[in-house]
């Protein structure tokens, strides 16, 4: 810190915290998927089985049955961009909010706030929670709008921390 600025202090914490909350969320998914993939044989999804909780109308319909693998790399990257963008967001929050419990219920209260107004506006799919599900339990969902959220809330995030950089001239 003295031999740097606050700029680019908060820059690497919120790297740090991005990276850590990707990690948090996309470790226990690639072991549970490397541990499926050791024990249960990989068969091509089939659209007429209805076996699968991804249907024609779902988010990246045609990527799962083309290349399932590509479309689980897809929703763990997406996946590790959301969570990261929401653990930056609660780190830029912690500025102003000094309360630990407040800090940790937020994304959880919001993520959920979020899916209440979006539900009645009948987008319940396109809350952060509920659109890096690989399953999709809401039919009807743009692969597109998904993407476009998860950069959203990158942007989101980045302006967060400009703006708290602009802010303190000294920690």
């Amino acid at each position: 810190m003295q031999r740097g600025n606050v700029r680019s202090y908060l820059w690497a914490k919120a790297g740090a915290c991005f990276c850590a909350a990707t990690a948090v969320v996309m470790a226990p998914q690639l072991l549970n998927l490397l541990l499926t993939a050791l024990c249960v044989p990989s068969i091509e999804p089939d659209p007429a089985s209805g076996m699968y909780a991804v249907f024609a109308r779902s988010a990246f319909a045609e990527l799962f049955y083309r290349a399932p693998m590509a479309y689980v790399a897809l929703y763990l990257l997406l996946s590790g961009i959301v969570m990261g963008s929401i653990g930056v967001l609660v780190m830029a929050a912690s500025a102003a909010l000094r309360s630990r419990a407040v800090l940790t219920v937020l994304p959880v209260v919001a993520d959920e706030l979020l899916y209440f107004l979006l539900f009645c506006a009948g987008l319940g799919g396109y809350a952060p929670s509920r659109a890096i599900m690989p399953a999709q339990p809401f039919v009807g969902m743009s692969g597109a709008a998904v993407v476009l959220e998860a950069a959203a809330l990158v942007c989101l995030a980045s302006v967060a921390v400009f703006r708290l950089s602009r802010q303190f001239e000294v920690l």
